[in-house]
């Protein structure tokens, strides 16, 4: 692992000076301006990526677990709270990170937790205040994701809960909801660059589809929520799709969506209990595989569109247009939206720079 993780960080090092580079020049490049040029262009960037980056386009298929005993203790795992360490904060304003903060490291807790991972616990406090690091990290997000589509995301936070288990997330700010909070984990940043570029398209794929312009912000409803107090009153009132972050717009991407590919299936999917129970989430991707781009999008809507968005992004369009399963027709949604086919072409323009350095490392 050590010697791959310095291979890793050569690798980003290369990005971080594309992305040097880019602000020198301070260049906002326009890959295309039509539907279909956008089409054409996200393909051909895609072809290069793939030759570079081999796997990043592989769908999830199921595949039978023999211990599932194992399966139960990871997800018991990654909601364990202990082993979630809060490092450092960033604001990001016009694209620099400032204002930095770190977080007093709980050692006693750290040692508690990972107590047979002696790499983990030097890793977290290596990390904690490795601002070049923190830099090199939102450098490799800016590269990847133009800042157009991360305008909402106002903080920049460095956390960790050990090897191979919560990449990335995104969240509201409490105070400010229209804002948005993307934590990266230190760790897992530095294993493996398919997954990290996944799950950073995946969780820029929640702002876009949950932001201020998706579902309108209410403070109160908010308020209420933060205070955990009852809000079947908001959820009555809302005549479209509702969820944690407020009632969807009529139009909204999330909301069309529900619409099209979740009203036949969520009678089933909330009497199995999906959304809470892994051996349930388990089964229902065997069941409804052709239905899903992964098993992990059968956990509620808002997963799932955010991991078919992935899928847009990485598909070849040919291919998604020529199949027939439902998946398919799902990653399919988003051609009917140019600003998205846009973007898809954008943020796989700074893929392709980033898989020539995963090339030449």
């Amino acid at each position: 692992m050590r010697k791959h993780y310095i291979h890793f960080l050569f690798l980003l090092l290369f990005i971080c000076i594309i992305s040097s580079c880019s602000k020198a020049n301070n260049v906002v490049k326009e890959v295309c301006k039509t539907k279909e040029e956008c089409l054409k262009t996200g393909d051909a960037f895609l072809s290069k990526i793939n030759k570079n980056m081999q796997g990043i386009s592989e769908l999830e298929t199921y595949t039978e677990v023999e211990n599932k005993d194992e399966i139960t203790a990871y997800e018991e795992q990654r909601k364990d709270d202990e082993r979630y360490f809060f490092l450092a904060s960033y604001y990001i304003d016009n694209n620099e990170l400032v204002d930095p903060y770190f977080e007093k490291l709980d050692k006693k807790r750290l040692q508690k937790v990972f107590a047979d991972d002696k790499e983990a616990r030097e890793e977290i406090s290596a990390f904690h205040e490795d601002t070049d690091y923190h830099q090199i990290l939102w450098d490799m997000y800016s590269v990847l994701i133009p800042a157009k589509y991360r305008e909402n995301i106002k903080e920049f936070d460095i956390v960790s809960d050990g090897y191979d288990n919560v990449v990335a997330h995104v969240m509201q700010n409490e105070d400010n909801p229209e804002d948005w909070i993307l934590s990266l984990d230190a760790l897992d940043s530095s294993i493996n660059i398919n997954e990290v570029v996944k799950t950073l398209i995946h969780e820029t794929a929640h702002v876009v589809t949950l932001n201020k312009t998706q579902i309108p912000v209410d403070k109160k409803y908010v308020k209420a929520v933060t205070e955990e107090k009852d809000i079947s009153a908001y959820e009555s009132k809302c005549t479209t799709l509702f969820l944690t972050e407020g009632c969807t717009k009529k139009e909204s991407y999330v909301n069309q969506f529900y619409e099209q590919f979740w009203k036949p299936l969520e009678s089933e999917w909330k009497e199995k209990k999906v959304e809470t129970d892994i051996e349930a989430q388990m089964q229902f991707f065997e069941e409804h595989e052709d239905k899903f781009v992964s098993e992990y999008a059968t956990t509620n809507v808002a997963e799932d569109i955010a991991d078919t968005f992935t899928a847009f992004i990485l598909q070849d369009s040919h291919k998604v247009k020529e199949s027939k399963e439902v998946k398919y027709q799902k990653i399919a949604f988003f051609y009917q939206f140019p600003e998205l086919v846009k973007m898809r072409a954008e943020v796989l323009a700074g893929l392709q720079e980033i898989s020539e350095e995963v090339e030449e490392a």
